[in-house]
C-alpha cells in the first residue's frame, strides 16, 4: 500500500446477497525485510451494500486473542453481529422481544474493508529505529464472512419469524 498512504480499502462484490452475521480479518502484524516493514493497522472498518454507490458502515472490528495465529505474526479482527449483551431478565418475554429488536440485520452484496495503518515511531537509537524509513505494508492473511445466504433462505426464514 505504500510509505504515503495512511489507508487502504479492498471492495468485495459476492456471489449473492448474505445476511452477514460475523465477520474476521487475519492481518500480518509484523514482518520487515531490508525495503519493506509489515505492521498491522490501527483499526479495520467495515462497510456494506446492496450497490458500491450505497454502502453503510457496518462495524469497526475488535482485536481478537487468538495464541494459533499469533504464533504465525497473524493478528485477528472479529466482530460477532448477531451478539447482545446479557442483563438480567424480569419479563422473559418482553426481555427476549427487546433483544430481538435490537439486532440489526446487515445484508449486503458489497463489503468494502478499510484498514489504517498505526503510527510506526521509536525512541532515537532504539532498535526500531531501522525501521522509520521502510515503506510501510499491510500483509493480510485471510477474510473471513459469515452469514446466510438469502436466495436460499428466502421465505422460509420470514415464516419462522413470523410463527
Amino acid at each position: 500500500s505504500g510509505s504515503m498512504k495512511n489507508e487502504f480499502s479492498m471492495t468485495f462484490k459476492l456471489k449473492t446477497v448474505v445476511e452477514i452475521s460475523e465477520i474476521q480479518a487475519g492481518i500480518v502484524n509484523f514482518w520487515s525485510n531490508n525495503n519493506e516493514l509489515y505492521i498491522e493497522p490501527s483499526s479495520v472498518l467495515v462497510e456494506g451494500g446492496m450497490s458500491l454507490n450505497n454502502m453503510d458502515m457496518i462495524c469497526t472490528l475488535k482485536k481478537i486473542k487468538d495464541n494459533g495465529f499469533a504464533n504465525h505474526a497473524v493478528t485477528v479482527f472479529g466482530r460477532n453481529l448477531k451478539s447482545f449483551t446479557a442483563d438480567s431478565p424480569k419479563d422473559l418475554k418482553r426481555y427476549v422481544q427487546t433483544k430481538l429488536e435490537s439486532m440489526q440485520n446487515f445484508r449486503v452484496k458489497y463489503l468494502k474493508f478499510t484498514m489504517r495503518k498505526g503510527v510506526n515511531c521509536c525512541v532515537e537509537n532504539s532498535a526500531l529505529c531501522f525501521s522509520v524509513n521502510k515503506n510501510r505494508y499491510l500483509g493480510i492473511n485471510y477474510f473471513s464472512i459469515m452469514g446466510y445466504d438469502m436466495t436460499k433462505v428466502g421465505n422460509y426464514f420470514a415464516q419462522i419469524v413470523e410463527s
